[in-house]
């Protein structure tokens, strides 16, 4: 148990116990992730505004949440800061983080598709590879559907058939 004052709004001062196991309890030499990991998992859900333990909560939660912006860079920082509480901005990374898995990974299936294309396609494998963002497996096939109708046509009117 460690023993802390708070002074009240009467500016009366009120002696109060807390356990040192609390997720609400903050000493200056603690490392920043003992008991606060519910902070961001969502266990441990804000109280009541009316709880007593709201403000004990939002202290907790303040400081988590100051501990995950530093860690970031300035950019990302800058899009998260105004996250609700430390369980939102967390929750908001790790859907950053997944988009960035699922494109990476339709990145890799396009290149694979693209390499796996006869050198008749080379001109419309650069033309794909240099767009920003690259498009999907699926899109990039209707490019090449295309190139290749725009082929037959040239073809066509270019050498008819004598038939």
């Amino acid at each position: 148990m460690v023993e802390s004052n708070i002074t009240t709004s009467s500016s009366t001062v009120v002696s109060t116990q807390m356990d040192s196991s609390s997720p609400y309890y903050l000493h200056p030499s603690d490392s920043p992730a003992k008991n606060k990991v519910g902070f961001i998992d969502g266990t441990n859900k804000s109280p009541e505004i009316t709880s007593t333990d709201f403000n004990l909560w939002s202290r907790c939660n303040d400081m988590v949440t100051f501990w995950l912006l530093n860690s970031l860079s300035r950019d990302i920082s800058d899009s998260v800061i105004y996250s609700k509480s430390a369980e939102d901005l967390w929750n908001d990374l790790e859907a950053r983080g997944k988009d960035k898995v699922v494109k990476s990974v339709q990145n890799e299936r396009l290149i694979q598709f693209l390499m796996g294309l006869n050198d008749a396609y080379v001109s419309i494998k650069s033309n794909i590879i240099m767009m920003s963002p690259l498009p999907s497996v699926s899109q990039a096939y209707a490019l090449l559907i295309q190139d290749e109708k725009q082929r037959e046509v040239f073809v066509q009117s270019h050498f008819p058939n004598n038939s």
